[in-house]
């Protein structure tokens, strides 16, 4: 005959009954680290492969969220640290910031007063521009101009729309005039009066490195379940039952 078994487990306990025929037998086991056995009989055991029925699941442990938790906090902490730090030491320094109107029928060309971008390494710029003149009426041009070298950056693209932004990693230094350009549409013979908007900046806080330590924080309770649903799964694929 062949017995019928069955487990019931609530880890470390597992509860077993074996029935055969009319007889019936339970039992109760607790699961035990083999170097607590170890030594206990003072022997010396091999490496235990794959995950016993009874075995605690170390992932969730109180131990193992309060871990999570700690460095979360330490995490989120150092990004907004790394934060506050990116804010207070950027200059930040508005370089351009004008206005024009555009009541052209064919074409309006627009100067910036010369700004001069420095020689340190925190030279970025941060360009911004708006404009409420109509893409199928006219498409508006930005040039950033080098005026020592003859450089142009082109830090906005323009093609779909005539606004955007766009960052310049390391211009050359030296001075600049920022350039812009409304050129409307052939054939365009009414005038529809328009603005158009710079803002140019440099050194900027740039909070990127910040956000993405942020979110790689946000990995650690994830990566928490995932090692907890991996262990679970051994235990089953280690089992009696598995499929």
């Amino acid at each position: 005959a062949v017995a019928d078994t069955s487990d019931y487990v609530s880890p470390p306990l597992v509860l077993s009954s074996e029935k055969l025929d009319t007889e019936e037998a339970w039992s109760q086991g607790r699961y035990l680290a083999h170097t607590v056995v170890e030594e206990a009989f003072g022997v010396s055991l091999s490496p235990p492969v794959g995950v016993a029925p009874a075995q605690p699941n170390p992932h969730t442990a109180a131990r193992a969220w309060g871990r999570v938790g700690r460095n979360l906090l330490l995490i989120c902490g150092g990004a907004i640290a790394l934060i506050v730090g990116i804010g207070s030491m950027s200059a930040n320094d508005k370089l351009v910031e004008k206005t024009w109107a555009s009541e052209s029928t064919t074409e309006d060309v627009f100067f910036t007063e010369p700004f001069v971008v420095p020689t340190d390494a925190r030279r970025s710029l941060d360009v911004k521009l708006e404009s409420d003149v109509s893409r199928a009426r006219a498409q508006v041009h930005l040039a950033l101009i080098n005026s020592t070298t003859g450089v142009a950056y082109l830090p906005v693209d323009t093609t779909r729309k005539n606004e955007g932004s766009g960052r310049i990693g390391l211009p050359q230094p030296g001075e600049y005039l920022g350039r812009v350009e409304v050129a409307y549409a052939p054939g365009t013979d009414k005038a529809y009066p328009g603005s158009v908007r710079l803002e140019v900046s440099r050194d900027t806080p740039w909070f990127l490195p910040s956000c993405l330590i942020f979110l790689f924080g946000l990995l650690a309770p994830v990566a928490v379940i995932w090692s907890y649903l991996r262990f679970e799964n051994k235990r089953w694929m280690n089992s009696d039952h598995a499929g």
